[in-house]
């Protein structure tokens, strides 16, 4: 017997050994669908969202401001409007997954190619991935999460 079929019966042994011992597992795949929440009827939403991308590099946030019926008032990507807005009126925190928050994720993330902060008052103004995202939200497209 050559070496190449001794390692070749050996891995084959190795591999059959743990197919038998792996068998009775099952991977649990959770699948969610996720939608943007909507804010009562005369209420505003405010969206946030921040992001780094390692240490020493910048870090940025993003945000989008929406009415009752999911239309966007205004949407920035810069950490500070965060901390100015957060500071103004009453509001409440609650956690969405990423899946339901896109539209912010994308604004923070902007702030990685883009050095200026940015203030879109009207949605034609967005990047297009990200208004594509907007128009999804207001029509109550789904996302899923895994």
């Amino acid at each position: 017997m050559n070496p190449f079929s001794k390692v070749f019966h050996f891995h084959l042994l190795l591999s059959i050994s743990l197919i038998s011992r792996t068998n009775h597992i099952t991977p649990k795949l959770e699948i969610r669908v996720v939608k943007a929440k909507r804010p009562n009827y005369n209420e505003l939403k405010l969206n946030v969202d921040d992001c780094s991308k390692g240490n020493p590099e910048r870090a940025g946030g993003g945000g989008v401001l929406r009415n009752h019926a999911g239309q966007m008032i205004m949407a920035f990507n810069d950490i500070k409007q965060i901390q100015s807005m957060s500071s103004r009126g009453h509001f409440s925190f609650i956690h969405t997954f990423r899946e339901g928050n896109i539209i912010v994720y994308l604004l923070a993330n902007m702030t990685k190619h883009c050095q200026t902060a940015t203030l879109f008052t009207e949605a034609i103004n967005l990047p297009s991935k990200i208004a594509s995202t907007l128009k999804n939200d207001v029509v109550g497209q789904p996302n899923i999460r895994v």
